[in-house]
């Protein structure tokens, strides 16, 4: 399993560079809520780099993802695209996407949004901010499911 995104589900106390950082079991606390789910689970990898967004991602995923063969891959760049146009956004993910599904068409993916303090009030308001809502059009195209931390933070 491979959690492919910028930093901001990272386990901070890792000494291991955050390119290369290895769980045997999931230890980052965001996905320790689906730790009993993934028991058979042998390795979960985390790709992560800071302060990228999906448009460094998709030059990243065939180096640092699909090089290792995943079964599963967990995408989140919701945060770092803020700020991004939606076109650059959709066709970032979709390069992601598509280079997954070409290469491992066996292999699931979800999207994961995690969100920032500038994002809260417009959950607040019942809304997606910009850069969810893109990457979820991109997710509703291709029939991959999200995971939206953001509406538990903003509750």
């Amino acid at each position: 399993m491979f959690h492919f995104s910028a930093s901001n589900v990272r386990d901070k106390s890792s000494a291991v560079p955050e390119s290369v950082i290895r769980y045997s079991s999931p230890s980052c606390p965001l996905l320790e809520m689906g730790a009993s789910t993934f028991s058979l689970m042998e390795e979960m990898i985390s790709a992560s780099v800071g302060g990228t967004g999906s448009d460094l991602g998709v030059f990243r995923v065939d180096r640092e993802v699909l090089d290792r063969e995943p079964d599963l891959v967990f995408v989140e760049f919701a945060v770092n695209d803020s700020g991004t146009k939606a076109k650059a956004m959709f066709c970032s993910l979709e390069g992601i996407v598509r280079k997954i599904r070409r290469r491992r068409p066996q292999c699931d993916i979800c999207f994961v949004y995690t969100v920032n303090a500038a994002m809260t009030p417009t959950l607040r308001m019942g809304f997606l901010p910009p850069s969810l809502s893109a990457h979820e059009i991109v997710a509703e195209h291709y029939g991959i499911p999200s995971i939206n931390m953001g509406l538990e933070v903003a509750e």
